[in-house]
């Protein structure tokens, strides 16, 4: 529950904000109350029962006396609010008071020993990063499928599904704890405080594997990492990295600022949008709409020694063969990695997009000798 007390003193006024929160993916949001993502909204303007009808909240009619706005935040994609930011008091007439609540969370964690039937229910469990999880969505059988953790469970590219499945049984269900580094073997899984034996994905060769991981035995045990058969092709697997030497992994590089930026993805909105890694930052950094957005959660774009990787041009909105996708955007479009120089400088930005609707001039893109999927 929040309380915005005021006096004289409004949210919004016309086009200007005075005031927003932040949500947990570092996005400004000025709806306060409900799940109302890109609104200026309170809820007496949901409900219909505002001061001034013809406004949103209580507080944006400025009247000279005290009122109020309150309301319950119950965006789970967005929550915990990280920041509050308050201004447009120029007068020593205009007063105001924010008051924000606890947390409050709701809903049953599945226990230990029951696997994960949808991406909901990893959720559920306490899963907030959007990426690949094993589901057990039939008897006897798992799924790999891409969780849009940061997207509501309504929205259809919340749970994506993939080709990789294995028949399995005794699959234990466990919150695995979020790396700093890539999950390249079970060992590293029970150094991250994996305990339970199970299937698990990592990483290795440009591709995310399903393994059983037998973490009741010693790991020099020929049983403790045991490979299925199954994967997914996916050279984007290395996930917040934040501390990671990027150059003993093999990111692959963009271009260079003062130091050198790197390929990688996020998501934003219902988008999911190459970018550039800025190291020194910690941060990926994406374009929407002539802006760039700053991304905290992201993946890097990896490729060893056998998977050679170039920078060939394109022009006319045309796509080389072998053009690496980068992501999607919100009408399903496939959307590819690729660079211009921006002041003499190979740099990553709006014009590094490349959709097939799209008209681009000599952008180069970067190809591979072989197919991925995104």
């Amino acid at each position: 529950m929040s309380i915005y007390d005021c006096l004289s003193t409004a949210l919004t006024t016309g086009n200007i904000n005075y005031a927003w929160w932040v949500d947990r993916h570092g996005e400004p949001q000025y709806y306060w109350d409900g799940s109302k993502a890109g609104q200026h909204i309170c809820n007496c303007g949901i409900v219909g029962n505002c001061s001034d009808f013809n406004l949103p909240c209580n507080c944006d009619a400025e009247f000279p006396q005290w009122v109020s706005d309150s309301g319950a935040i119950t965006n789970e994609t967005a929550l915990p609010i990280t920041k509050l930011r308050f201004g447009g008091q120029q007068f020593e007439a205009q007063k105001a008071n924010y008051t924000l609540g606890g947390l409050a969370c709701k809903g049953k964690t599945p226990p230990p020993d029951n696997p994960a039937e949808s991406c909901s229910s990893l959720r559920l469990a306490g899963n907030t990063h959007p990426g690949y999880y094993l589901i057990n969505p039939k008897k006897g059988r798992l799924d790999v499928v891409m969780c849009r953790m940061d997207l509501e469970e309504t929205d259809p590219k919340f749970q994506l599904e993939t080709s990789a499945r294995i028949a399995g049984a005794g699959f234990l269900h466990g919150k695995i704890t979020p790396l700093e580094y890539p999950t390249q073997s079970c060992s590293s899984l029970r150094q991250a405080g994996n305990a339970h034996p199970g299937y698990y994905l990592i990483s290795t060769k440009n591709r995310l594997n399903v393994v059983m991981c037998r973490m009741d035995l010693e790991e020099t045990d020929p049983k403790f990492q045991v490979e299925t058969g199954a994967y997914i092709a996916d050279l984007y697997h290395l996930t917040h990295p934040r501390g990671l030497p990027l150059q003993g992994v093999g990111a692959v590089a963009c271009g260079f600022e003062a130091e050198t930026h790197y390929v990688a993805r996020a998501p934003h909105g219902d988008d999911v949008l190459p970018g550039k890694l800025v190291p020194s930052h910690r941060t990926t950094y994406v374009s929407y709409g002539g802006k760039e957005y700053a991304k905290s959660h992201y993946q890097v774009l990896v490729s060893d020694e056998q998977e050679k990787l170039v920078w060939l041009p394109g022009s006319n909105g045309s796509i080389p063969s072998g053009a690496l996708q980068g992501g999607i955007n919100e009408w399903s479009e496939p959307v590819y990695i690729g660079r211009s120089t921006c002041l003499l400088k190979a740099r990553k930005g709006d014009e590094t997009k490349l959709r097939k609707t799209k008209r681009v001039e000599k952008k180069p893109v970067l190809c591979s000798s072989q197919k991925f999927d995104p």
